[in-house]
Formats: C-alpha cells, sequence, structure tokens
C-alpha cells in the first residue's frame, strides 16, 4: 500500500524503507543541492500517512511562516512534543559544535538519548556535520547525504571524510549514468545496515518554492545571534 501511495510522488520506496518512525535522521550537503526539498517531502510524506501525528518546524523565521502549509506548526521552544515529528532546518543555527558548554547542548544530549523514548522523529539539516554538537552527530539511526562539494569532502570531520569521498564519488558515477544529483540521496541506515545511493530518491512536496529553500534570507544576522 504505501509503495503504491508514494512511490513516484514524493519519495522513492527504496527510501521510504528506511525511514524511522522514530528516532533522529541528519541531512548534510552542499549549497543548493536539495536538502530542505527532501526534508519538506518527508514531512508531506508522514503527514499522508499519519495525518493526525502533530509535526513541528522548529526555529522557522518569523517573518516567513506563510510558506508554511497549515499542517506544520513553527515552534520556538526546544521542549519538542513528545510524539511529534520536527524538522530543524539549518541545525547549526541552534546546536552549534562551538556551544559545547551552553544550556543547548545540554539539552541536546538528553534529546537525542530520549528521543525514542518519547516517540519523536527528528530531522535535522545542515550544510556540514562539522558544525553539528556532536551529541546530534552520534545518535542518528539514519544519515542522507545530498551531494557534497569537493570542499567539505576535505574539511568536514575528519572519521566522516572517507564516508563523504565515498559518497561524492556515488553522485558523479550517478550523474554519468546520467541521473539527476538532485533526485539522488547517499543514506546511511544504523536500523537496517545500509549504505548506499539511491537514485530518484526524492521529489518536491506539493507546498514547496525556492523561497522555502531560503527562509533565513532579509533576516538579519544579528537577529538571529540574539535569537540562538
Amino acid at each position: 500500500m504505501i509503495r503504491r501511495l508514494f512511490e513516484g510522488k514524493l519519495l522513492s520506496f527504496d527510501l521510504i524503507r528506511l525511514i524511522p518512525k522514530e528516532g533522529l535522521c541528519l541531512i548534510a550537503g552542499g549549497v543548493g543541492s536539495g536538502k530542505s526539498c527532501l526534508a519538506y517531502g518527508i514531512l508531506e510524506y508522514r503527514h499522508l500517512l499519519e495525518p493526525r501525528r502533530r509535526i513541528c518546524v522548529y526555529g522557522f523565521p518569523e517573518g516567513k511562516r506563510h510558506m508554511l502549509p497549515d499542517w506544520i506548526e513553527p515552534i520556538d521552544n526546544p521542549e519538542f512534543p513528545e510524539k511529534s515529528i520536527v524538522l530543524v532546518d539549518e541545525a547549526y543555527i541552534q546546536f552549534h559544535s562551538r556551544q559545547s558548554m551552553s544550556e543547548k547542548s545540554r539539552f541536546i544530549d538528553l534529546f537525542t538519548g530520549l528521543i525514542r523514548q518519547k516517540g519523536i522523529f527528528g530531522i535535522f539539516i545542515s550544510q556540514t556535520f562539522r558544525k553539528l554538537d556532536i551529541g546530534i552527530l552520534s545518535s542518528a539511526q539514519l544519515v542522507l547525504i545530498k551531494k557534497p562539494p569537493l570542499l567539505q569532502v576535505k574539511m568536514d570531520r575528519s572519521e566522516l571524510r572517507p564516508l563523504l569521498s565515498e559518497a561524492l564519488s556515488a553522485f558523479e558515477k550517478a550523474a554519468r549514468e546520467g541521473y539527476d544529483p538532485k533526485k539522488c540521496v547517499y543514506a546511511i541506515s544504523n536500523d537496517l545496515d545500509f549504505m548506499g545511493l539511491i537514485v530518484n530518491s526524492n521529489y518536491p512536496p506539493s507546498f514547496w518554492s525556492e523561497n522555502l529553500s531560503r527562509p533565513w534570507l532579509g533576516v538579519k544576522l544579528s537577529e538571529m545571534i540574539k535569537t540562538n
């Protein structure tokens, strides 16, 4: 039933089968590689699958919230609702690796340790892994990598460089075979012991717009720092 409803519309079945009901998913990749489009596609898929489940976006700019459909609830409190789905775009803004002694860092340690007990499915997006709090990195059940730029492969966390290099090689091979890199994702699932490239993995959700991929356009950096 899931295959008939969603394959070829939002996500491929190869990607659907990797997405956990609860736990933490990380999405990383270069600027313009399709990270946010993938994340919002996952949200719409889960909304269609579980229409009564609460779906939230944390830290979304207040002046841009009209771009979200009415079933996505913007929240500003990091006490994420139990049994909800929560998206944190540009997660390094809220949970930067340099905030190692901060209150938010201590919170993320608790959150990632108890995320499944609380029935939460969290999706964190970042351009690179090195900017994220290590507690997020070490707790993910699913990592989705959109095409990484060469400098990310060379300069991200040393323990992840071989993985990023392998992902980049897979994207380059897929491009030579005629696949659109924006419709591919390199996936690593702890739950299913899967690692590899999924081609034609996702398509834009029904409410997608390019403005949604750049919600911080026009938001002053000083205001972002003050808020976070």
